[in-house]
């Protein structure tokens, strides 16, 4: 398939995905990862979270914290890092950019503060899944799906897959 983004018009190395789903995929996934989850327990976004405070969405709690801070050219340049905790389990598992001038609020480098799209058991293990807006940037749209099915011992969920979408 011709890559519409390639200089070179005969270029033939662009990808076409096609799903015929409705509504229109977020994620596409390879592999045999899913198995029928706890759908009762399933919550839809986007549910902002919001600097400071704690949301809950389903059996999950998520904060959003100051994890430090610099200044380069008078700018205040700020990583905040996104919390999960179910029971008494805590895990960071996004971090963000931010800034803000002398006196003024907070900026996310995506203009947006990070969002969750979806929270359930999607994989059956009867724990806590997400899907995060990991957006970056003002002119990007990413998405993020953790599974607790492929976390590491201590962990809540791992980061399995990620759709990635960036303007001109």
């Amino acid at each position: 398939m011709n890559d519409p983004m390639d200089d070179d018009a005969n270029s033939l190395n662009g990808r076409e995905v096609i799903a015929d789903i409705t509504p229109d995929p977020i994620l596409l996934v390879r592999g045999d990862v899913f198995q029928s989850g706890n759908e009762d327990a399933m919550s839809w976004g986007p549910l902002e979270i919001p600097l400071g405070k704690t949301v809950t969405m389903g059996s999950a709690e998520f904060s959003l914290q100051i994890q430090d801070s610099t200044v380069e050219q008078g700018q205040r340049q700020y990583k905040f890092a996104v919390l999960l905790r179910v029971g008494g389990v805590e895990q960071l598992v996004a971090i963000y950019s931010a800034y803000s001038d002398v006196g003024a609020d907070f900026i996310p480098a995506a203009e947006r503060n990070p969002s969750l799209l979806w929270v359930g058991d999607l994989d059956g293990d009867e724990r806590v899944d997400l899907l995060l807006d990991t957006s970056d940037h003002y002119n990007v749209d990413e998405v993020t799906l953790f599974l607790s099915s492929r976390r590491s011992k201590g962990d809540l969920v791992k980061a399995v897959a990620f759709s990635r979408r960036v303007g001109c």
